[in-house]
């Protein structure tokens, strides 16, 4: 089907698990995330991913514009369409502060929608009334200094085990994130949707069917 505007698709009625059944549909590797909270819980946000990559801090690799997070992200964002989600990977360290409020202030600044890390975050408060929707491992109070560094852009990432290339579509809910690869995110949420429309039908089944029947011949396919 044609892909129209890649920032106007509507995922809009469309549950995340829904998606990743899809996607499931179509390929073998592992698609979902789990566990991540959000500043603004309930919210979700739909986009193409940009990437930035973490490493552990290295004493003979230290470069104070190579791995400065402004820098990073600009980098990462120079090129990026309109309502693109940052994704993070934690660089080994799942409980470090991968940045807070100061820092981000700069997707709030720009066309970002969203940002999914496997690190935390500081300053959930002030992430809350930003214009982007953030999802994380959760809050850390402590920075990240010595620890992690921002070493690469629109490269492949690992989150949570899972692989984000730059350009997947990411989807990103209160009860998990969905990647789903660029060239079958069309595909994906017309399925996902065929889904959701057989499931609203199997409800109404649900609330009419006999269970004598059912406990013998179990549930109709």
């Amino acid at each position: 089907m044609p892909s129209g505007d890649p920032t106007r698709r509507d995922i809009s009625g469309v549950s995340c698990s829904a998606i990743v059944d899809a996607i499931g549909e179509r390929f073998q590797h592992p698609a979902h995330i789990i566990d991540l909270v959000s500043p603004t819980p309930g919210a979700s946000v739909f986009g193409p991913a940009i990437t930035i990559a973490f490493a552990p801090v290295r004493d003979d690799h230290r470069d104070g514009i190579l791995h400065d997070f402004a820098a990073q992200f600009y980098r990462a964002h120079q090129n990026a369409p309109s309502g693109a989600i940052v994704a993070m990977s934690n660089g080994g360290h799942p409980d470090a502060a991968l940045a807070g409020g100061r820092k981000l202030a700069r997707l709030h600044h720009t066309d970002v929608a969203g940002l999914v890390t496997d690190g935390r975050l500081r300053d959930f408060d002030e992430i809350a009334d930003y214009d982007f929707v953030a999802y994380a491992r959760g809050e850390q109070i402590r920075q990240a200094t010595g620890l992690v560094v921002p070493v690469a852009v629109n490269v492949p990432i690992a989150v949570s085990g899972v692989a984000i290339y730059p350009g997947d579509y990411i989807y990103a809910t209160s009860s998990g994130v969905a990647v789903i690869p660029a060239s079958a995110v069309d595909d994906v949420i017309v399925a996902a949707r065929a889904r959701e429309a057989r499931d609203g039908v199997r409800m109404n089944v649900i609330a009419d069917e006999d269970p004598d029947d059912v406990m013998r011949n179990g549930e109709p396919t």
